[in-house]
């Protein structure tokens, strides 16, 4: 599928009724799921193989700095989890992955026209039984995440495609493109799978509950460099009241921590490799970019969009430390894939920078009755789900 731009202005005819839009208008944009019913019964195994990667957002001439830059002095940082919980019973086989054609030529070498160098694989070897690797903690924090795409919009109208990382015991973190048009129209339908591989899910799926989007995003006009191309959705509990986080752990935060000269592990889905069935990793060094955004050399594209970028990503190993500083904390979630380049050969993702417009406080439920900092206002909003 050839990767098109976000941008346009188009009115939905309307939102479905399980539906429930924000009224406060002094909070960020959100949207409520009403109806988790009909939500769960939309998505058939045919309708999930057939999703479509969101096409990533292109951004031409983005200018990047290879300056070493320091690291903010002002953050706002909070540990992840780890699992609590061991999922029981075989995964749930939920389609069959279709093949795809290569979205785009990709260069052999690990760097493209732009010269930014980065390594790239999937994230466990298929040496590994299926759902072996994916399904252990710090791995099974990334998923796929498919939702619809109503008529109306400058996004033709299907179901797409994106990824996303658990950051909190009932809460995931994607890109704002990935829920709405950027021009104040909500998408719908959002189904998070964590640790999926070949279509099998080891985790069950999840069910959107509320999703919230920076305004800096949703009423933006849709164009990138975007400096809070971010969203964040609350997920239902599974059948017996259990929270994803409680399965797969959560990742931590670092707000702002993302600069010039930062080494960082970025995951996804990406429908150009293993046709959107494996998750896939690249490591690479942070180049500045604009709009508070940076940039990356990755040969992963759409369907990639929303994914994590992540700083001390993996497992630790006795004697290295646990605590400490800004870039010792661990699994520490500091931006998610934001847009690429217009022409695929330079190879690299561009991603929004978390911020105050992300996070504003910790404790993440005690900043105010209706925050403007999106993880804080669905935390707030969703007592227990942070």
């Amino acid at each position: 599928m050839k990767r098109i731009s976000v941008l346009g202005a188009a009115m939905f005819a309307a939102m479905s009724l399980s539906h429930a839009a924000n009224a406060n208008t002094n909070g960020p944009p959100t949207l409520v799921n009403n109806d988790r019913a009909a939500t769960e019964a939309f998505w058939t195994a045919d309708s999930l193989a057939k999703a479509n990667p969101m096409p990533l957002p292109v951004a031409a001439n983005v200018p990047f700095s290879s300056e070493i830059e320091s690291a903010p002095v002002s953050q706002v940082k909070v540990p992840g989890g780890t699992p609590t919980l061991h999922a029981t019973g075989s995964a749930i086989q939920l389609f069959t992955p279709i093949p795809r054609e290569e979205e785009e030529s990709i260069v052999p070498e690990m760097y493209g026209s732009s010269g930014l160098r980065f390594t790239s694989s999937r994230l466990v070897t298929d040496a590994v039984a299926n759902l072996g690797g994916e399904r252990t903690y710090p791995y099974a924090l990334t998923g796929q995440l498919t939702f619809t795409v109503p008529a109306g919009t400058t996004v033709t109208p299907g179901n797409y495609v994106c990824s996303a990382t658990v950051q909190r015991l009932g809460v995931v973190t994607t890109a704002g493109h990935c829920v709405s048009d950027g021009h104040g129209h909500f998408f719908t339908n959002w189904k998070f799978t964590p640790a999926i591989r070949l279509g099998s899910a080891p985790y069950g799926t999840w069910i959107w509950r509320q999703v919230v989007v920076t305004n800096t995003w949703h009423l933006g006009g849709g164009g990138v460099p975007n400096a809070q191309d971010v969203a964040v959705i609350a997920l239902f509990p599974n059948s017996s009241n259990v929270k994803i986080g409680s399965y797969t752990g959560f990742a931590g935060f670092n707000i702002p921590d993302l600069y010039g000269g930062q080494h960082v592990s970025i995951e996804g889905y990406p429908c150009n490799l293993d046709s959107c069935a494996k998750d896939h990793r690249n490591d690479a060094q942070v180049f500045g970019g604009s709009n508070n955004t940076d940039v990356a050399g990755s040969d992963m594209s759409g369907g990639a969009s929303g994914g994590g970028w992540i700083i001390n990503y993996g497992q630790y190993a006795s004697g290295q430390p646990a605590t400490g500083e800004a870039d010792t904390i661990l699994l520490s979630l500091v931006a998610v894939t934001s847009y690429g380049p217009s022409n695929f050969t330079p190879l690299y993702l561009g991603a929004s920078i978390l911020d105050s417009r992300y996070v504003q406080c910790a404790p993440l439920n005690t900043c105010a009755t209706s925050p403007t900092a999106i993880l804080n206002y669905v935390c707030v909003h969703n007592p227990g789900y942070c």
